[in-house]
């Protein structure tokens, strides 16, 4: 049950905060030709840090990033037990504080990499090889999951990733 209630309570929390976002994001118009730049850029972030709206933008973009890497997580914890690469009773023995801990690890990385690499397709393949990296070592050290599980989630959590910036950034 509480499984459960966690795995609701984390998409019914992706699902307001994806709304607030494009909600917000929305009232700018987009550009025609748009620039042939990234526009998050180290040197471009800092100079935004002095705008107002930053500290709030970077704030939900973090929940964002936390309730998906939540969601995306839960999932491939269930999945990994799906594909019967790991038994049932360990799915239900998880400890919530690992699973949190991982969660905001896994966001923190995140957020840090994107913030300070930029929105380049480069940056992007790299900020993903970094998804993999974290999320194959807090499967081998904090979930005690075997290299190939491990793999299996750290493989799936950067198509996760991969596929909400798309829709992301296709929305932005």
């Amino acid at each position: 049950m509480s499984e459960t209630l966690l795995f609701s309570l984390s998409l019914l929390f992706f699902m307001v905060l994806t709304s607030v976002l494009f909600s917000t994001c929305s009232a700018n118009p987009i550009p025609v030709y748009p620039e042939t730049t990234p526009s998050f850029e180290p040197a471009a972030a800092i100079n935004d840090v002095q705008q107002p709206g930053f500290v709030i933008w970077l704030i939900l973009v973090s929940f964002l990033d936390f309730a998906a890497n939540m969601l995306f997580l839960y999932a491939g914890l269930f999945l990994l037990v799906m594909v019967k690469l790991q038994k049932e009773p360990w799915f239900t023995s998880i400890s919530r504080y690992r699973l949190i801990s991982g969660v905001f690890l896994l966001s923190a990385f995140g957020i840090l990499s994107e913030w300070l690499l930029g929105s380049s397709i480069g940056s992007l393949l790299f900020i993903a090889g970094i998804v993999f990296i974290v999320t194959f070592l807090i499967g081998m050290k904090w979930f005690d999951l075997r290299f190939v599980a491990s793999s299996f989630l750290a493989g799936y959590m950067v198509l996760a990733n991969v596929i909400s910036w798309i829709i992301i950034f296709s929305f932005l």
